[in-house]
């Protein structure tokens, strides 16, 4: 059972997306900066629960976009890197929300995504793109860190390696920032680095 959520909240987020699809040409929302506050949304997980940004008040919440079809996206969840992270930080008020926001989305195909890699969290279904509408979201993989009071904290990449070779060996002195934000922000420091350079696929392509 994935359990992320304290108080009596459990949380499955949910969300699908046919492999190798690509996401449509998004209508960019005003641009959100660091410490503006993160906008609210609703969506459904792969068991048709509804889950809502509202339900995560008082903790931190990263939100990853991802496209299963995208080789930034195969090479982290090859590597498990995603989940290490998530669950290093899972006992530490700290939610985990992965969004895909491609068209195709499908919620029983995202479900055979967390059973393949053994995810302890779920992925929020945004086939609409209303909400990496409201993120202004263009490029993924893409991560967006939300702190305890509604904040945006963080806008970026997962890393600093921009090779998206499978079969390579990780760059040395990589930096994960989200790791590294993260270890920030539960030991009550400000992000280091809230806006590094972004690196991805067009949701467009």
């Amino acid at each position: 059972m994935r359990n992320w959520l304290t108080a009596g909240i459990f949380m499955h987020v949910a969300g699908a997306a046919v492999a190798w699809s690509s996401l449509q040409p998004l209508q960019a929302a005003s641009s959100l900066k660091i410490n503006d506050a993160a906008p609210r949304f609703s969506l459904t997980d792969e068991n048709g629960n509804q889950v809502t940004l509202d339900q995560c008040t008082g903790k931190i919440v990263v939100l990853e976009w991802f496209d299963p079809g995208n080789d930034f996206t195969r090479r982290d969840y090859k590597a498990g890197t995603p989940k290490a992270i998530a669950a290093k930080y899972a006992d530490k008020k700290v939610i985990w929300l992965s969004i895909n926001s491609t068209r195709t989305s499908e919620t029983s195909w995202n479900k055979r995504w967390i059973d393949r890699y053994g995810l302890g969290y779920h992925v929020l279904d945004d086939h609409n793109q209303m909400v990496a509408q409201q993120y202004n979201i263009t490029t993924a993989p893409f991560y967006c860190i939300i702190d305890a009071n509604g904040h945006i904290a963080y806008m970026g990449p997962f890393d600093d390696d921009e090779n998206r070779a499978l079969d390579q060996q990780p760059k040395d002195g990589r930096i994960n920032w989200i790791d590294r934000a993260l270890g920030e922000m539960t030991t009550g420091q400000q992000v280091s680095r809230p806006q590094p350079r972004v690196y991805g696929d067009p949701l467009n392509q």
